[in-house]
């Protein structure tokens, strides 16, 4: 049993690990130059005010929202909104360098309290800038927010790694019903959850702002976003940073499979780290005993979550933040230790989370990745390519 094999089922977005960089934008896959429809709607300006998080009223960020077509090839039907915010730039007008928005990936990850970047980049460079976050369309803030089963993720699910035939069987009439009940929730919005609207989206957003250009910082998926934007309207981007670029040919079923290589990989090296410093945590002089310790720990969990709320799945998903961020290396290597030596799971639940759960991040996950492209019809293809 591998690590990739849990992680493959656990349905986690994507946050590929990169150093940021400006870049010329490549033709996104399977996107057409120029757009269709969309170029003729005009949404209403901002009406901004008081914004509703209280980390960015703190930091004084204005909020607001776009008003879009549900469907672009319909400007004139339904309406969605989209949450907005702004961080204005402190420099002297003349100095002003436009909007930056931002968007931080997942598909389904919530932009909204990235405005605050304006004030996290090195040398006052941002100052110049109106850092702009956003939630795409059924995210977060805006309306409206696509939410299935709340509580999809809760403690103690059954075992990830389909190891019979039953338990397979347990996880795809898990997986329909929770299509079922996003139908049920937004039938109308399901429809309309592709990277490409979310395109038109932010050309609505530019609009709104009275924007000649957009600067754009987009991370994991975002950079995504950022090159079919590009494509469809190349000469509304200014410039532009891609973190963690997203490989446009693969998208999603081969890019969900890379995910998982990439993973295999990076918490391999969570392992060493972890052994290297086996005189804080105890949990194995090398890579090996230390994978060793996880698996053996995972294993004692099934059928007996810790604190009666984590089981193997919620395990494996703690870990996998290990996968991503490196920032969280030492929390949870400090969790795992406290539970191998203590039997404290507190700081595994504070790690994973407590109620009330929250399903819209994977939500629109699925709503994106499975909309967007074409995936395999046939389940044996999905479990042989796994």
């Amino acid at each position: 049993m591998r690590i990739r094999r849990l992680i493959v089922a656990a349905g986690v977005s994507f946050g590929l690990v990169a150093g940021p960089l400006a870049v010329t934008l490549p033709a996104a896959h399977a996107v057409p130059s120029t757009p269709s429809g969309p170029a003729s709607y005009t949404p209403p300006a901002v009406t901004w005010g008081t914004c509703a998080d209280p980390r960015l009223a703190r930091r004084g960020a204005d909020c607001g929202f776009v008003e879009v077509p549900l469907d672009y090839s319909h400007p004139n039907g339904t309406k969605i909104q989209l949450a907005v915010s702004r961080l204005r730039h402190t420099t002297p007008d003349a100095q002003a360098q436009g909007p930056m928005l931002v968007n931080p990936g997942g598909p389904g990850a919530s932009g909204l309290i990235y405005s605050v970047f304006r004030d996290f980049i090195p040398n006052d460079a941002g100052q110049s800038y109106d850092w702009i976050g956003f939630d795409p369309r059924g995210v977060g803030a805006s309306l409206p927010s696509l939410h299935c089963i709340p509580d999809y993720a809760g403690y103690n699910r059954p075992l990830y790694v389909p190891v019979t035939a039953h338990l397979e069987n347990v996880w795809l009439q898990r997986s329909k019903a929770y299509a079922k009940a996003c139908d049920a929730a937004q039938h109308a919005l399901l429809g309309h959850l592709t990277t490409r609207e979310s395109a038109y989206d932010l050309e609505s957003i530019r609009k709104a702002l009275g924007a000649p250009q957009i600067n754009y910082y987009g991370f994991s998926y975002g950079t995504y976003l950022g090159q079919v934007y590009g494509t469809l309207y190349p000469n509304r981007l200014r410039r532009v940073i891609f973190d963690g670029v997203v490989n446009a040919t693969r998208v999603w079923y081969a890019a969900n499979l890379d995910q998982d290589v990439a993973f295999q990989k990076t918490i391999t090296v969570f392992f060493q780290y972890v052994a290297a410093h086996n005189s804080t945590w105890h949990l194995g002089a090398t890579e090996k005993a230390v994978e060793l310790r996880y698996y053996s720990e995972l294993a004692k969990l099934v059928g007996h979550p810790a604190d009666g709320k984590i089981g193997p799945d919620e395990w494996t998903d703690i870990f996998t933040s290990a996968a991503y961020y490196v920032y969280g290396w030492v929390d949870v290597a400090t969790a795992f230790s406290e539970w191998v030596h203590n039997r404290n799971a507190q700081p595994l639940v504070d790690l994973y989370g407590s109620p009330p759960f929250d399903d819209n991040g994977y939500a629109v996950y699925l709503g994106v990745s499975c909309t967007d492209t074409k995936w395999p019809t046939n389940w044996r293809t999905w479990q042989r390519d796994n």
